[in-house]
């Protein structure tokens, strides 16, 4: 009788405990992937979004300067930047290139290249002057000899470039305000009124 009992309650012991540790054990780890899953799809759907939101401004941009005389080239090819859609405008001296990344990560690996890539040059033309701002954000190349300046500017995963004679310089930090890629501590009260003043 005592034997019996005993191996009724060890049956019954198995049975429960296999029972509880089950859906433990099936549950959990169904529950972690989806919520991995759905956070990545919610990820994926935010990046989207910017991008495209990125890409409306950029057209809207070229537009605007096609409507003032700019010669548009989209899918522009540059060298040393091969992960990144460039569209170029250009007219008489005034040159704008926007490379749009698929993310912020390599946008800013592009502008590590971009100033490499300056760097190199300016190896070989010693009447130039090359800056690259503390925070990484902005590339700025005076060349002496030419008369130009070229500014580079970070912002997000978009890098815009811009190269035009000295005396427009001003007018060209002016224009970048205005398109909203030059902006905090690159951005200084006197800039703000010159543009606030010329809009």
């Amino acid at each position: 009788m005592n034997t019996k009992r005993i191996a009724v309650f060890a049956v019954s012991a198995l049975m429960l405990a296999g029972c509880s540790s089950a859906p433990a054990s099936t549950s959990k780890p169904g529950t972690e992937n989806a919520k991995q899953e759905t956070k990545a799809e919610k990820q994926q759907i935010k990046t989207e979004k910017r991008e495209d939101i990125r890409s409306d401004v950029i057209d809207g941009i070229l537009s605007d300067l096609e409507k003032d005389g700019f010669k548009i080239e989209k899918d522009f090819d540059s060298d040393g930047i091969t992960n990144a859609t460039i569209h170029e405008a250009e007219k008489g001296k005034t040159d704008y290139e926007f490379f749009i990344f698929a993310n912020d990560a390599d946008a800013k690996a592009g502008i590590q290249t971009l100033y490499n890539d300056e760097l190199v040059d300016q190896d070989t033309d010693e009447g130039s002057t090359l800056t690259f701002s503390d925070d990484q954000t902005q590339i700025e190349d005076i060349d002496m000899e030419d008369h130009e300046v070229t500014l580079y500017v970070l912002n997000d995963n978009v890098i815009v470039k811009g190269t035009v004679p000295q005396d427009q310089y001003d007018a060209m930090k002016e224009q970048f305000i205005t398109w909203g890629f030059l902006y905090g501590e690159q951005v200084t009260n006197e800039d703000i009124e010159k543009t606030e003043k010329n809009n």
